[in-house]
Formats: structure tokens, C-alpha cells, sequence
């Protein structure tokens, strides 16, 4: 999964200042595409959490009453625009669902123009 657009090029900030700088990675050269899917994923969560405006993203494990589990939705929930909106996805595995997640969150990144907070001086 990679971002795209202006979401990716505010990642790429966001992973220099917010990670690389703060936990010295650098010394274990360590890089983000390095990194298991499941360590990236809770990095874009950050990433996401870190917006001035509210995009919420979460998994639903999905269980039924004598199989178990039985896959995952993904949700986001974009509550500073007028219209509440969200968006779900289907039941699938974990990973689908995350790499699912992460590229609806990228495209109402680049469609709904978020502000990364090192920007806000800017406005």
C-alpha cells in the first residue's frame, strides 16, 4: 500500500519529523518500507490521528456466534464537515481491510484538502 497525492508528501513529513527524528532510527537503518505491513499500519494510524481535522479509522473484527471469526470492516468517520460522513468496507481479512482502510483515507485526504499540522502556520 502506498499513499498517493499531497497525502503522501505530508507522510513522508510526518514520518521524518514525528518518527525518524524523535526515535533515532536511523542508527538500526530502518526503513519504513522495511517494516512488516502491521508496524506500517500503526504508523499510518498516527499519521491519520495526527490531522486538524477529525478522521477517525478503526477494524471491526466480525465474529459469528459458532464459526468465530470470520473477517474484518474497516470504518473511517469524517466528523468536521458539514455532512457526517462514513465510510465502511466489506468483510475480509485483516490485511485487506487495512490496506482497503488506508486507501479510502488517502483519497478523502486528497479530496477534502486536510491540513497536516505542520501547515497551519501557512493559512
Amino acid at each position: 500500500m502506498e499513499l498517493k497525492g499531497r497525502c503522501r508528501e505530508d507522510f513522508k513529513q510526518f514520518l521524518f519529523k514525528e518518527l525518524w527524528v524523535k526515535q533515532d532510527f536511523d542508527k538500526h537503518e530502518v526503513t519504513f518500507k522495511d517494516m512488516p505491513f502491521s508496524m506500517q499500519w500503526g504508523i499510518y494510524l498516527d499519521f491519520f490521528d495526527s490531522l486538524d481535522k477529525d478522521m477517525y479509522i478503526a477494524l471491526y473484527p466480525n465474529y459469528h456466534c459458532n464459526k468465530g471469526l470470520i473477517g474484518f470492516t474497516w470504518g473511517i468517520s469524517c466528523g468536521y464537515f458539514p455532512e457526517e460522513e462514513n465510510y465502511f468496507g466489506e468483510d475480509v481479512s485483516r490485511e485487506e481491510a487495512q490496506k482497503a482502510c488506508l486507501e479510502k483515507a488517502n483519497e478523502i485526504y486528497n479530496e477534502k484538502h486536510f491540513v497536516f499540522p505542520h501547515d497551519l502556520d501557512k493559512i
